[in-house]
């Protein structure tokens, strides 16, 4: 009896490995259609449970299955530290010395969460320099207003989409919304003169004509961050991890992300197994440190903070 409960444990085992397989090599046809690549969100998870797999075959002798798990976790980390090299390439560019150090808060406030005063709060206690929120509506900016003795200067956008967004400041900047695709999503611009802020919250890849926006709203953002010739900083809710086909375009032109490469975990808050970082901040002629998630404050996301240098000397 002993013996074939062990049986069935081995093959349920098995049949995860396979399963597991299945889901890795379905990334590579992103190409193909847009469901493929919501596979490739979940490569770091892939590596933990392939890991886990090969230890407890191990334990069966059953070696054949114990090759094959290992190979799948050779294969993510393959794709995982392709982005890494990207980014590691990003990296060496040398800035000089720091000008000025900013710290920022970029937070997917969730339209329907309650818990207004819990978001007020954490941008109190954190003080950033800059705080950029999110899925904010006409309720929203309202009670956001609380915010404004200490950031006086401001733009707001708010919408009943869930694609409403506000950015706050302690510095004065230039600052207007750019709408663009189908939907007139927004993008926030920031110019603060010695460096400029774009805010982001772009449509999630549910669907074949979803992810055709989200193509175009990365495409249309990163058009943006050219034509400045000063540093700059991309921050929000990017429905993107860093190893899918949507984020490449960001990475092969050099911006760097703040960190911990893709293992932030922001999203979503209550399910840790399929937890994956899709809220980022990006930096072109920056560096990022300190860059980490904030507490829970009742949205599905959480907020994330990082400093960001600014450079001495720029030479665009």
């Amino acid at each position: 009896m002993f013996e074939k409960k062990s049986r069935v444990d081995q093959s349920l085992f098995v049949v995860g490995v396979w399963v597991l397989l299945i889901c890795s090599v379905a990334g590579f046809l992103s190409g193909i259609s847009w469901f493929f690549d919501l596979f490739n969100h979940f490569r770091p998870q892939a590596v933990v449970v392939a890991s886990v797999l090969a230890l407890v075959l191990s334990f069966y002798r059953s070696w054949r299955y114990v090759l094959l798990s290992l190979a799948i976790v050779s294969l993510n980390l393959a794709v995982i530290g392709a982005s890494i090299l990207i980014i590691h390439d990003s990296s060496t560019i040398d800035v000089g010395p720091y000008k000025k150090t900013v710290t920022l808060i970029s937070s997917n406030v969730l339209t329907s969460n309650p818990q207004v005063q819990a978001v007020i709060d954490m941008v109190f206690e954190h003080s950033p320099d800059i705080f950029i929120a999110v899925e904010v509506d006409g309720f929203w900016v309202q009670k956001l207003s609380a915010l404004e003795a200490n950031y006086p200067y401001f733009i707001t956008h708010p919408r009943n989409d869930n694609f409403g967004m506000a950015i706050y400041s302690k510095f004065p900047f230039e600052g207007h919304f750019e709408l663009q695709g189908f939907y007139d999503l927004p993008i926030g611009v920031a110019d603060f003169g010695d460096f400029s802020v774009l805010a982001v919250h772009s449509p999630p890849p549910v669907s074949g004509e979803y992810s055709e926006e989200l193509s175009s709203y990365i495409s249309s953002l990163l058009k943006l961050a050219r034509s400045s010739k000063v540093p700059v900083v991309m921050a929000g809710d990017f429905n993107t991890t860093l190893w899918s086909d949507f984020c490449k375009p960001i990475l092969e032109r050099g911006f760097m992300p703040a960190g911990p490469y893709g293992l932030a975990w922001s999203y979503p808050v209550e399910n840790h197994l399929f937890a994956i970082q899709i809220d980022h901040i990006f930096g072109r002629d920056v560096v990022f440190e300190g860059t980490r998630t904030l507490e829970n404050v009742g949205s599905d996301h959480y907020p994330i903070y990082s400093k960001i240098n600014i450079p001495e000397v720029f030479v665009p």
